[in-house]
């Protein structure tokens, strides 16, 4: 969990230090007054990046070339404590573990596990394929010690090959990078379905924030058919894939398909249902995450009361809260998001940049 926070230069915020409270944290404010800028800061400790954007740069306040983040990490299993910073310069980004530089984000995110809501997390059931693989991917990452760099080696692999294609390179080069791509392939494959039936008994567990008539299908399609050999999908499809210019099968391609009682969740939930079993997805996956490693991850929580009912909010708000897990969540004021009488918490207002403790 997070001791500190410090930040300068992201977005309108003013520069920052506050010490959140270890459970329960509520960041109020009037709309565009820096409620999710705080949000992002955190994140951007744990990811090298915004869940708002892929450039980092955007992050940066418009009147400045650079910005930094910093934080003093608790980890109450072991009671070790960890200092984490990350500065972007003129295009250059650079991490620091305890006064150490290291070389990637990934370092970070071992040490700072974060996952977040937002309004447009719903995309994780109701957008392309790509939201559903960073979901899976999230959960591999932590899950299990191997897939980091076996998705490293395979990404690298798959731009070779992309390449070879559009360099039209002969049969033999073809081979030998496909060789490596379905070896590599097949190995992310495993990683991903095991997670799967891990994820499928995790959800089965958090049965009350949905109806209660919904029966639901976790169908996780690999990228290539289960009925063929990759290595022959390769050869079958690299003519058309060089007019392309790029791979059209392999664990790049692959999918988690979501549905409800035989259908897709779109056609059949309210934009509100779905938030709510968004919400499911993700703390199911946080479950699994505790279980498995017996850490705790961060939780960000933007515009929580959005699309929801009073209802929907007490019951999120009592799971949040009675979770021994470190929350933080924005919303446009504290009566949105009701607190039990005897519930530790700390809120922090935000107007126009400044962050002012209340509570």
């Amino acid at each position: 969990m997070l001791r500190e926070l410090a930040a300068e230069n992201i977005r309108n915020l003013h520069a920052f230090s506050v010490a959140p409270d270890e459970r329960m944290n509520l960041i109020v404010g009037e709309n565009a007054s820096g409620k999710t800028s705080f949000l992002e800061a955190v994140y951007i400790l744990s990811r090298a990046r915004s869940f708002r954007t892929s450039r980092l740069n955007e992050v940066i306040n418009t009147a400045a070339n650079s910005a930094w983040v910093s934080g003093k990490l608790y980890e109450q299993e072991s009671g070790k404590s960890t200092r984490l910073g990350l500065a972007r310069t003129h295009g250059h980004t650079r991490f620091h573990i305890n006064g150490q530089a290291i070389r990637n984000a990934a370092t970070a995110a071992q040490h700072l596990p974060v996952k977040v809501i937002h309004p447009e997390s719903h995309r994780l059931l109701t957008g392309g394929p790509g939201f559903r693989r960073a979901f899976i991917d999230w959960g591999c990452f932590y899950q299990d010690e191997n897939f980091y760099p076996t998705w490293v080696r395979f990404q690298k692999l798959l731009n070779q090959r992309n390449a070879a294609l559009k360099q039209r390179a002969d049969s033999r080069v073809m081979n030998g990078i496909e060789r490596e791509f379905c070896e590599s392939a097949e190995r992310l494959s495993r990683i991903r379905s095991k997670y799967i039936e891990v994820l499928r008994h995790g959800f089965a567990s958090l049965s009350t924030l949905w109806p209660v008539d919904a029966e639901w299908e976790l169908d996780y399609r690999r990228g290539w058919s289960s009925e063929r050999d990759l290595r022959e999908l390769l050869l079958a499809e690299r003519e058309y894939a060089r007019r392309q210019g790029y791979t059209l099968v392999g664990p790049q391609r692959a999918d988690l398909v979501i549905k409800t009682n035989g259908e897709r969740i779109v056609s059949r939930f309210s934009r509100g249902q779905i938030k709510r079993a968004t919400v499911a997805f993700e703390l199911a996956q946080i479950e699994i995450f505790e279980q498995g490693t017996g850490r705790r991850p961060v939780l960000l929580v933007d515009d929580m009361p959005s699309e929801l009912d009073a209802n929907a909010r007490e019951l999120l708000m009592h799971i949040f809260s009675s979770a021994s897990r470190q929350c933080f969540i924005t919303a446009s004021t504290s009566n949105e998001l009701r607190m039990s009488d005897d519930a530790e918490h700390c809120v922090f207002h935000v107007e126009h940049g400044r962050i002012r403790k209340m509570l």
